[in-house]
């Protein structure tokens, strides 16, 4: 996948035919999904679906992409990477079980097209959770086991995104 990845595979056809990658509809071959959730039971080096190293920042040049699901792959002990907060047009992020560890980068909440976020993971914590508020058009948000014990501005970040969540622009979808 590396090698696809990083010769612009925004315009690759050949990786829309690939398991776990989805393109557009218009023909242009633009990767609008990836979908790499390792859906095998064990996450361990002998497991055929596991995905393990370092989240590239190749994923800065699918420029579409709308949909990234990692999960169930280990991509720790490292940090969640702070480029995912460049991926503007992402509506579902799913880190969830993939060894992640750390404080999760406030870059996240660029983010503002996202719907759905799962973080589900243990390792991870949030000292300040006012990055939240960046996610305006969040509708499903998962930190199960991540560690906030220690954590400010949540009552505020909360409270906007309940906000948001029940303006009337959003309930009128």
């Amino acid at each position: 996948m590396p090698l696809c990845l990083a010769d612009n595979a925004t315009r690759l056809p050949d990786c829309c035919r690939w398991a776990g990658v989805v393109c557009d509809n218009n023909g242009t071959g633009r990767v609008v999904e990836l979908r790499i959730r390792n859906t095998f039971a064990d996450a361990d080096a002998a497991n055929p679906g596991l995905i393990s190293g370092e989240i590239s920042t190749a994923l800065t040049n699918l420029t579409r992409l709308e949909h990234l699901d990692l999960s169930c792959n280990i991509f720790g002990p490292l940090s969640i990477p702070r480029f995912l907060g460049s991926l503007s047009g992402l509506r579902y992020l799913n880190l969830s079980g993939t060894d992640l560890v750390g404080d999760i980068p406030p870059q996240l909440g660029n983010l503002s097209r996202l719907v759905s976020l799962d973080l589900s993971s243990y390792g991870l914590y949030s000292g300040d959770l006012s990055w939240l508020i960046g996610l305006s058009s969040l509708e499903h948000l998962d930190m199960s086991h991540v560690y906030l014990k220690a954590s400010v501005n949540w009552q505020r970040a909360v409270n906007t995104l309940l906000l948001c969540a029940s303006s009337p622009s959003r309930t009128a979808r």
